[in-house]
This record gives C-alpha cells, structure tokens and sequence, in this order.
C-alpha cells in the first residue's frame, strides 16, 4: 500500500522534470526562483487593468485574495500611471 499523497507527489516529480527538460530543449535557463509560480506572476502582473476577478478565474485561482496577495506585483509601467494619471481609472473592480 502507498503511502498516502505517493501518487500526487509522483505526479508533481514528473511534473517538474518535464519543466526542466523543456527549459534545456529550448536552450533557456530556468527561473532561479520557484517553477510555474513567476510564471503565473508575470500572467496575473499583465492583466492587472482588467476586473481582479474575471483574472482569478481565468488564471485558475479560487479566490481574488491569494491572486492579490500572492501573484500580482507593483509594476514600474503602472505606478507611473497611477500617480500622473490619478483620474484615468484602467477598470473598476
């Protein structure tokens, strides 16, 4: 009998070799810091104009708080916008 949670770690194994083989197939380094998570960060920071939860439910996430809090990061192109631009809303949320 497997121990319990053997098969999603065999999974997230195959997972994160497939990962690094596509990065050395296309002769890229990977991120040094995590696998799909600057991924996915990069993702939500592009769409931070559009409304928060039309995001979390199209990059997957359950809740508008851990896309939020986790995933979208201050932009250097945004913050500009946001102090020159203070009328000039991108989308309400």
């Amino acid at each position: 009998m497997r121990p319990r949670g053997a098969c999603v770690a065999i999974v997230l194994f195959g997972a994160v070799l497939a990962w690094k083989r596509a990065f050395r197939l296309a002769e890229l380094a990977p991120p040094p810091h995590g696998l799909w998570h600057s991924i996915r960060r990069k993702w939500a920071t592009e769409r931070k104009g559009y409304p928060v939860k039309d995001v979390a439910a199209a990059g997957g996430w359950r809740d508008t708080q851990t896309l939020l809090n986790s995933y979208q990061q201050v932009d250097a192109e945004t913050v500009p916008q946001v102090v020159l631009h203070p009328t000039q809303r991108i989308v309400s949320c």
